[in-house]
């Protein structure tokens, strides 16, 4: 049966979604999905491309890796005019339309799912004074947070224990590990009993909710993850964790 030109289309959008925003090119596209040369020459179009621009892409353009902060300008921008916190589907239609806007696999592979694009945007709405994205994040977030929180008997009032989310380096193992405790200190001490030598401190993040930051991390660093706990992180990755000493959700949710 033959393959029809939505069909390729589609497979066109969905090789540049899965490959953090790279435009494929004639054998790299054929390789991944098995449609050769003779199946779209002469039938849809006479060059490549031309598919690749009736994929609404430019062809031939090479993607710039964008910073964590221009991914959450413009998802910001985007999340401010849609006037809610988007999912997925909405995400991956914006891409569509606007060439500019990061896939969903990019945002995903950056920040690690919606509960962490919510924790980045969050922690961007206040450094911009974004007020309008500050709530609708703060409105996402809050679901997450709800798991966490222990309701008393005062409907102002929740018991939240401050903690930390550390990153620690284990030189036998040549991974970090980042985990969450009520004492940095005493939780790397106990985890070093289980290996040749203790674990070496990095840095670590004080937090009222470690559970849910400890969750943004993870998320964030999951195609780097090895097993568990464990990460095989690069400079620039450990620089990211260490950009703050502190980060309060009551500051959010008072």
């Amino acid at each position: 049966m033959a393959i029809s030109r939505q069909e390729i289309l589609d497979e066109i959008r969905k090789y540049v979604e899965t490959h953090d925003g790279q435009i494929p090119g004639e054998r790299s596209f054929a390789s991944a999905t098995r449609i050769k040369e003779s199946v779209w020459k002469g039938r849809y179009w006479v060059r490549w491309t031309e598919a690749v621009t009736a994929a609404g892409y430019e062809p031939n353009t090479l993607t710039k890796k964008e910073s964590d902060e221009e991914l959450l300008r413009h998802l910001a921008d985007f999340i401010t005019t849609l006037g809610h916190f988007p999912v997925r589907d909405e995400i991956t239609l914006e891409a569509r339309q606007k060439r500019s806007f990061p896939v969903w696999e990019t945002v995903r592979r950056r920040f690690g799912g919606m509960p962490g694009i919510a924790v980045a945007l969050l922690d961007f709405s206040q450094k911009t004074g974004n007020k309008a994205l500050a709530s609708l994040c703060e409105g996402r977030l809050q679901r997450e947070v709800s798991k966490t929180v222990v309701a008393t008997t005062s409907k102002h009032q929740a018991v939240a224990k401050t903690g930390f989310v550390y990153l620690k380096y284990s030189p036998s193992l040549r991974l970090y590990k980042i985990g969450k405790a009520k004492d940095a200190d005493r939780r790397g001490r106990s985890i070093g009993i289980l290996l040749p030598e203790d674990l070496l401190p990095r840095h670590e993040i004080k937090t009222d909710q470690p559970y849910l930051l400890e969750k943004y991390w993870h998320g964030r660093f999951r195609q780097k993850r090895k097993q568990g706990e464990w990460f095989e992180l690069n400079t620039a990755d450990i620089e990211a964790f260490k950009k703050r000493r502190e980060f309060m959700f009551s500051e959010f949710f008072p």
